[in-house]
């Protein structure tokens, strides 16, 4: 934890869950920036995501996991917390109750980001399987003709479906034109409509 002491940074979070109706408490988190880990590492590949695990139990179906866009590790969009590596919960060590020693803390996600009981962290680049696909998605501006501009990164926070039963979270951002469509494309694939 000798990073903690120059790196640390703390924000309050309501965690929520997906399937569970009410609140399971607001606290203020405390941990350092996934980003900070990430460039200890000194990358030198074309990273594409972070990928996170958890432990839950010895059965191999029932995984805790996750992934962030790369851009979301590095990047703090409209002036969110990063994403931290949080070993601190109003001030106290984390509880293995709440996911401690260590756990993920995604500011505007849903509790099933928020990985708790951290094992490992992966950094992936374009060469995905199964649960690690790659995809690309590129916007269509009103009136424009062609393929769009092609983009790697999503922020977070609705659903957008592409075809091939992939799915890919987030907000298709373009500016004051407005956006006329989305495609998607999964490992290297055709580009395809999202739906």
């Amino acid at each position: 934890l000798e990073i903690s002491k120059t790196k640390s940074v703390r924000f309050p979070k309501l965690m929520t869950c997906l399937n569970i109706g009410c609140p399971l408490g607001m606290g203020v988190w405390e941990g350092v920036p996934l980003r900070d880990l990430v460039w200890m590492t000194k990358p030198k590949e074309n990273l594409r995501r972070v990928h996170y695990h958890g432990f839950h139990n010895n059965d191999p179906a029932q995984l805790f996991r996750s992934s962030l866009p790369v851009g979301r590790v590095l990047e703090d969009p409209d002036d969110l917390p990063p994403v931290i590596v949080c070993h601190k919960l109003n001030g106290e060590w984390l509880t293995p109750e709440r996911g401690g020693p260590a756990r993920m803390v995604v500011p505007e996600h849903y509790g099933f980001k928020s990985v708790k009981w951290l094992t490992r962290i992966e950094l992936i680049t374009g060469e995905y399987d199964g649960f690690y696909q790659a995809v690309d998605y590129r916007l269509k501006e009103p009136g424009e003709e062609g393929p769009g501009r092609e983009l790697t990164r999503m922020p977070v926070s609705s659903l957008i479906v592409a075809a091939d039963g992939a799915s890919v979270r987030g907000v298709a951002w373009g500016g004051d034109r407005g956006v006329a469509g989305v495609d998607v494309r999964i490992d290297g694939g055709d580009w395809q409509p999202a739906r």
